[in-house]
């Protein structure tokens, strides 16, 4: 038996000789890009100054009951049928970072110096990141993000979201963003900064379990005196909104459906009901029936074929759930092995498909119900991308066929930029729903 004096040879006398075990970089941050993959862009639907189509708002009345023995009468006043034409244009957002010259040399290819090239990295980083910028702004823009329920100014000063405005693959990804606050009508800022100026209210960490997103520090207006934000005032990405109407991001899908008055597109909502889409609410838990219900208001306006459903992951695995506890067992039931569940949950009803997706961007309160062949994304900054078509984001300088790589004026860096310049377009608001007040159990 040895004593307790003997010498051991210890793990850390021979670091040197262990070799470190890599594995492949992971990203774990959400990548998300639902409605980029269900509408997908296409170089035919780029545009100069604008997208312009034609809409039909109202039909043709002027008939005449001339009854059965075809006498001579006067006929009824025509009333003329109208369209007004729908102006689309797109809104420019431009991502960048900045890379010292030694990251870039030291990573200037993947193997034994680095995971992958810096470039490489850089550049999917980013266009992984703008595209969920885009979504963002697909679905709610020019309306906010989430909502505010209760503002904390103890210790760390913070907000909790409220559960129907959650959107918990948005929440996931605010860490180190820059968020506005502005009034629940969405035209007034509330703050838009620090103390060091209006820059954005920068946010610490998020908890998706609480649904509380701290803050670095004290929101302001302006850099001025600190604020206390208030239900229901609506959190934005920086810069988004301005206040006063002037937004800097496209019309998202959600105002698209939800709005009655207001201009979009260039035509006043308030005037034809026809651009109106239907908005039901007080919906309470989610369902089959509860969702044709709902589609029932888009098929009476014309709805006809397929249509897309958006529902949170929370939504959709309770309609799962109930799917599961109604099932039938077939012929090809096997007593030896349990299955239950599905990827996917179609739900027929009144002549049309309803094609229900699980959409981490959706708050958990609502629903979208969209017409497959009616949404369009234009826009104007694209790149041929060979065998996979076009992809609606360039790292191009406008103009040229060279890379946006610069270098950064009195600084060992250079920046690199991709943007989009595109909006999406629901060609059909009619046959679209918003589906409010979901509950859950």
């Amino acid at each position: 038996m040895a004593a307790a004096t003997d010498a051991y040879t210890d793990p850390s006398d021979l670091a040197g000789f262990l070799k470190p075990v890599f594995g492949d970089l992971q990203w774990l941050l959400p990548e998300e890009a639902l409605l980029q993959k269900t509408f997908p862009f296409s170089a035919a639907n780029s545009v100069g100054k604008q997208f312009e189509e034609p809409l039909q708002v109202r039909t043709s009345w002027g008939v005449s009951f001339l009854g059965s023995e075809g006498e001579v009468q006067a006929l009824t006043e025509s009333s003329p049928s109208k369209t007004v034409a729908a102006e689309v244009k797109p809104f420019l957002t431009v991502l960048n970072d900045k890379i010292s010259y030694t990251q870039f040399d030291r990573g200037n290819e993947g193997g034994k110096k680095a995971f992958m090239s810096t470039g490489a990295y850089v550049g999917k980083n980013l266009a992984m990141q703008l595209r969920r910028i885009l979504e963002m702004s697909m679905v709610n823009g020019q309306q906010g993000i989430m909502e505010i329920e209760t503002y904390s100014s103890a210790g760390t000063t913070s907000v909790v979201v409220t559960a129907a405005s959650l959107r918990t693959g948005i929440l996931a990804l605010l860490e180190g963003a820059k968020l506005d606050i502005l009034d629940a009508a969405g035209t007034t800022v509330i703050a838009n900064g620090t103390a060091g100026g209006s820059q954005g209210v920068e946010v610490l960490s998020v908890d998706i379990d609480t649904r509380t997103i701290v803050f670095k520090a004290a929101p302001t207006l302006d850099g001025g005196g600190a604020v206390t934000p208030v239900a229901p005032q609506v959190l934005y990405l920086h810069g988004a909104n301005l206040g006063t109407s002037v937004f800097k991001e496209m019309v998202g899908l959600r105002k698209q459906i939800g709005a009655t008055t207001g201009t979009v597109f260039n035509i006043n909502k308030a005037t034809y009901q026809a651009v109106r889409g239907n908005v039901v609410g007080s919906i309470g838990p989610i369902s089959a029936g509860a969702l044709l219900k709902a589609g029932a208001k888009a098929i009476n306006r014309g709805m006809q074929g397929r249509m897309v459903v958006l529902l949170s992951p929370l939504s959709w695995g309770e309609l799962n759930s109930r799917n599961i506890a109604q099932q039938v067992f077939d012929s090809s039931y096997k007593p030896s092995k349990a299955e239950e569940g599905t990827d996917a949950i179609l739900v027929r009803g009144n002549g049309v498909v309803m094609e229900c997706l699980s959409y981490s961007y959706m708050a958990d309160g609502e629903f979208m119900m969209l017409p497959k062949e009616g949404v369009k994304r234009i826009g104007s900054a694209y790149e041929n991308s060979g065998p996979d078509g076009d992809t609606d984001i360039s790292f191009m300088i406008p103009g040229s066929n060279l890379r946006f790589v610069d270098p950064v004026p009195g600084y060992n860096a250079v920046k690199v930029e991709c943007r989009s310049d595109q909006a999406i377009y629901l060609q059909k608001p009619a046959w679209a729903v918003l589906g409010t007040g979901v509950t859950h159990t």
